[in-house]
């Protein structure tokens, strides 16, 4: 801690001196960045930046000039390198002031080292190590704040220089150190159930640093989970075996040893304290629509909010325990205090003239009782059920539960009421409540809201890590979740996290849609749609990882006034063109608004956010929320209709006018006409934005282009235009990736083989669907079961909850994660009941999934059991696993297994399984000529491309009878389609790519024939682990991790 604060406390050097010498702080632990009184300072280009980066790498030293002129040109510097060094240092005083100083033969940064982020970090994580031996909790938080400094790769952006790529190695070993050490920190304050998951990725992506290693079997054997402790041992093992010929090293079999003879010694040596606390719990009313609305206002609200609730909260003895979003979790030694503070808090409030946000109405809970305190934090049902209270308070009301009531009645001062008994979910019995009456305040309040959604999605925080991403400050938050600041070590990039909450991600409707709605919005590839990297749900939550843009949202850049009529233009642009592109691609936005449009370093803009928590939430739920901001809400979603590409235009016409007036829409009523806000902007304007918010979506422009159009003529800019041949569309065949639930709108040609599937499924609980390689199995489950039962292909089946998996080496775990993924439950063992007997699998699947439902369950090229799985005794109770499933008709599971039908032969051997397989086997054939017809020409009508008469026949004669060709024939229609300059897909062009045969052959041999000789030898080798031969000589693919490959 010490070190992340010495910025405040600098002064105690140079003599006492009060005011700095300089103000200039340099960040290296990502993209080099330098920033003046925290605002960042526009650096030269990347020579010049080295020449910074490598002053700053040594801070208060002299840097000699040969040395700089090495780190900038390496061996080979130019005849004029040292003239052109001294015009960098120049320009670079220009930005960065005269903290570049000559010192001999070289130059000397003249600030102090605590300036640089780097001796920040590695000062931070001196004092923690030291810490570790009196307070770990003190350790681990200033390893936390240590670790937060990063924010990709040091010196990201200057790579190549050979000191800064040397310092870059040595800083990233300390990172993984400081991580070691925050576990080792965590591990000693009890928090090892909580490390299991951030430590599994941890040793996927660190193969060999067996460290992590060692922390994940002990995270496990300490959450009780033996037997997976020693079977990550038993991975481990096989890893270092077969990559590099090694044994585990000795600290790791002596764990191993200790693991098996449960050894009391590995049990951590702090046992949780049980404290008696009362807790004051608040939150700010509507909050989220205040900071959207009044950005600036807010920021000086929430201070004084601050500042009355700190002073309470001092005066009382209380203490900050966690912030959540705008609102704070306080403990007190007893609940009087917390009444009392409660109550001081609502008059100081009430007194303050608010101005622009109108009052702050701020709801409040308190409860009392035993609660254990571990690791820094305090937990227990007390906190749960304190959490449930606030939940149901309304802005400016102060709930008590009985429990505190009772023990803080005995003080004099205040008064409540009775508000009888009522149950929350998650809370077994009734609890009695009761409301603070405060004097000269309102006391009469609505109905409690008891069904309204705790902030329990808040209420981790800083420090954590989630799936491989560790979470950084909260940055936003809504009714339908949170939204975290993070940082992906693996990939050294900042990045957003949107933690959608508990209650909505575990609604039925929500299992069943999350990852086809997220893989659509995934696939939405545009230069202005902030990317969305990652996705997965579980019972704890759903989590949307996506790109971090640092200047923030629209929202803020609106505080300073309305934009000119050039910058609006080049904005609609852009968000214009995202919006345009994701509505052909059928992706509605839903929550259109200034919020949710990000803007990058040069003001660029990008569209964010697409609704998916709205889109999945189950409309027939009372406690459904509605997205959006009330200003932007289009009013047919007000009136429940559907929300509609004319439904986006709507929100893009109020954001139209808001950018040109720098006036948010009204409430309620018409918006005012442009003139009478802005006089000079041109009076054709009105009728744009006018015809865009009309009431009546028919009235609307009909579409996204039609509008930019119109704006574009009545600013009297160039028109855009197209060629009337070409119409800009999504690609609608696949390449060499497999069809996907979310392509069926492009998937044609196999409707006969769909329907025979739909009737196996109806017949048998266990279908197999074989085939030769390349035949399109997995496309024909993905792309044509699963929709056509979405659909309503037999009676329920759009109820069905749906899940895949690959078996891989690790059967038993992978089809963990998949059920994950579809649960309202997580057991503590859950690869250890899945694996217990033969009953495993239908145990745990009746137990965790949603009440009622019933699951298909898609094992993908099933062949990997045979493989990729070399334990026979794990194989064979997979087997029998998936036996007693399919075999129950009462089960709630349905299977469905794709094979290769040169693999047929192994799952017969099994006798109780290859029975099952047969009754449900359903071969897949070739598709026949006209079938590969309507492969070929009907994707392409969808997007209004056709063929050239006699084009369709010659691609059908190239592929028919040529075995495993599908994938060749996708190719080469998606380098047909992609070469295109009209709608009209010509033989000539067909030819040039070089044909359904030699597409991707010619163009393997161009990207093969632009690598060296270094990076050709490192391509065999990623092929080379890309496949897997049995000893029979038989091969299948193999799935490797990223970091592998890039480790070559």
């Amino acid at each position: 801690m010490a070190a992340i604060d010495a910025q405040d406390s600098r002064a105690a050097g140079a003599a006492g001196a009060d005011v700095r010498k300089h103000s200039l702080q340099l960040r290296v632990l990502g993209p080099l960045e330098a920033l003046s009184d925290g605002v960042a300072l526009t650096l030269g280009g990347r020579k010049e930046r080295t020449a910074l980066a490598l002053l700053g790498a040594h801070v208060g030293t002299v840097v000699a000039t040969d040395d700089l002129i090495d780190g900038i040109w390496g061996d080979e510097p130019t005849t004029a390198a040292r003239s052109t060094l001294h015009t960098y240092i120049s320009n670079l005083r220009s930005r960065v002031g005269d903290v570049i100083v000559r010192d001999g033969g070289g130059y000397r940064l003249e600030i102090e080292p605590d300036d640089v982020d780097a001796f920040v970090f590695e000062h931070a994580v001196s004092n923690a190590r030291e810490l570790a031996a009196t307070d770990q909790a003190q350790a681990a938080q200033t390893l936390r704040q240590a670790l937060a400094l990063w924010r990709g790769r040091p010196y990201a952006d200057v790579a190549g220089s050979p000191p800064l790529d040397v310092e870059a190695r040595r800083l990233e070993e300390l990172r993984l150190e400081a991580v070691e050490a925050r576990i080792d920190a965590d591990l000693a304050l009890g928090r090892h159930a909580e490390l299991a998951g951030e430590l599994e990725v941890l040793c996927e992506e660190n193969a060999l640093r067996e460290r992590f290693r060692a922390q994940h079997m002990l995270s496990l054997y300490r959450s009780g989970r033996q037997a997976e402790a020693l079977r990550a041992y038993q991975k481990t093992r096989a890893y270092l075996a077969d990559e590099l010929g090694l044994e585990p090293a000795k600290e790791l079999q002596e764990l191993e040893r200790l693991i098996l003879n449960q050894d009391r010694s590995l049990l951590p040596d702090t046992e949780p304290q049980v404290q008696a606390r009362a807790f004051l719990l608040t939150d700010v009313e509507d909050s989220t629509v205040l900071w959207e609305l009044h950005t600036d206002a807010m920021r000086a609200a929430m201070a004084e909010h601050d500042r009355i609730v700190l002073g309470a909260v001092e005066a009382g003895g209380g203490q900050v325990v966690k912030r959540v979003g705008d609102g704070l979790d306080i403990a007190f030694a007893d609940a009087g205090a917390a009444v009392s503070a409660a109550q001081a808090i609502q008059i100081e409030l009430s007194k303050v003239d608010w101005r622009e946000t109108g009052p702050l109405r701020v709801r409040m809970a308190i409860d009392a009782g035993e609660v254990e305190w571990r690791g820094g934090d305090y937990f227990g049902p007390v906190l749960n059920r304190a959490g449930r209270l606030l939940a149901a308070a309304h802005g400016g009301q102060v709930l008590l539960s009985g429990d505190a009531h009772g023990l803080s009645s005995a003080r004099s001062g205040w008064q409540a009421k009775a508000l009888g008994e009522h149950r929350f979910k998650g809370i077994g019995s009734p609890v009695t409540v009761f409301q603070l009456v405060v004097e000269g305040l309102p006391a009469d309040f609505p109905p409690l809201r008891i069904d309204r959604p705790t902030t329990s999605a808040a209420r981790t925080g800083f420090g954590r890590s989630v799936r491989g991403y560790e979470l950084r400050e909260q940055v936003g938050a809504g009714d339908f979740g949170v939204v975290y600041r993070a940082y992906q070590p693996s990939v050294g990039r900042e990045v957003a996290i949107k933690v959608i909450r508990p209650e909505l991600v575990n609604q039925a409707a929500f299992v069943r849609r999350f990852e086809a709605e997220a893989q659509l919005v995934a696939q939405l590839e545009h230069p202005h749609v902030v990317s969305l990297y990652d996705y997965w749900r579980d019972p704890d939550g759903a989590y949307l990882v996506m790109r971090w843009l640092r200047r923030g949202s629209l929202r803020q850049a609106l505080e300073r006034g309305p934009w000119k009529i050039e910058a609006v233009s080049r904005l609609l642009a852009q968000v214009g063109s995202a919006l345009a592109y994701a509505h052909r691609q059928g992706v509605v936005h839903r929550d259109l608004k200034p919020a949710n449009v990000l803007l990058d370093e040069e003001g660029h803009a990008y569209l964010s956010d697409f609704g998916i928590a709205a889109r999945l939430s189950d409309p027939d739920d009372p406690r459904r929320l509605v997205s959006g901001s009330p200003a932007y809400l289009p009013p047919e979603e007000i009136a429940g209709a559907a929300h509609t590409p004319r439904s986006d235009l709507y929100g893009l016409g109020l954001l139209t006018f808001e950018l040109l007036t720098g006036e948010p829409p009204p409430m309620d009523g018409p918006l005012p006409p442009l003139g009478k806000l802005r006089p000079e902007l041109p009076a054709a304007l009105d009728a744009v934005i006018v015809r865009a918010t009309s009431a009546e979506p028919d009235e609307r422009h009909e579409s996204v282009d039609a509008f930019l159009i119109a704006f574009a003529q009545a600013t009297g800019a160039d028109t855009p235009s197209l060629a009337a041949t070409y119409t800009p569309a999504e690609n609608p065949y696949k390449g060499l990736r497999a069809f996907g639930e979310s392509d069926a709108e492009h998937f044609f040609g196999r409707e006969a083989l769909v329907a025979q599937l739909v009737a196996a499924v109806a017949e048998h609980r266990l279908v197999a669907v074989v085939g030769p390689s390349g035949i399109g199995k997995s496309s024909v489950v993905k792309a044509g079961l699963v929709p056509a039962l979405r659909n309503g292909a037999l009676p329920g089946s759009e109820r069905w909850l749906v899940a895949d998996l690959f078996p891989g080496a690790y059967p038993f775990e992978d089809i963990a994660a998949a059920l994950l993924r579809v649960a309202v439950e997580r057991p503590d063992d859950l690869v250890e009941e899945l694996a217990r007997d033969e009953l495993g699998i239908r145990r745990v699947a009746k137990r965790i999934l949603p009440a009622g439902s019933e699951l298909l369950l898609v094992v993908d090229q099933f062949e990997e059991l045979f493989t990729l799985t070399s334990d026979e005794d794990v194989r064979r109770r997979f087997l029998d696993g998936l036996t007693a499933l399919a075999a129950d008709p009462r089960a709630p599971v349905r299977v469905v297994v794709t094979l290769r039908a040169d693999f047929l032969d192994h799952p017969l051997r099994y006798p109780k399984f290859g029975e099952l397989l047969g009754a449900g086997l359903v071969t897949v054939p070739a598709p026949s000529e006209d079938e590969l017809a309507e492969a070929v020409e009907r994707p392409a009508a969808t997007v209004g491309v056709r063929f050239e008469p006699g084009l369709v026949s010659q691609i059908v004669a190239d592929v028919h009878d040529q075995p495993g060709a599908l994938p060749l024939l996708q190719y080469a229609l998606t380098e047909l389609f992609a070469a295109r300059t009209s709608d009209l897909l010509a033989l000539e062009g067909y030819r040039a790519t070089g044909g359904v045969v030699g597409a991707l052959g010619r163009r393997a041999e161009e990207l093969y024939a632009r690598l060296d000789t270094p990076a050709r030898r490192a391509c065999r080798q990623v092929f080379l682990r890309l496949v897997s031969v049995d000893p029979a000589g038989q091969d299948t693919r193999r799935r490797v991790r990223t970091r592998e490959l890039r480790a070559l």
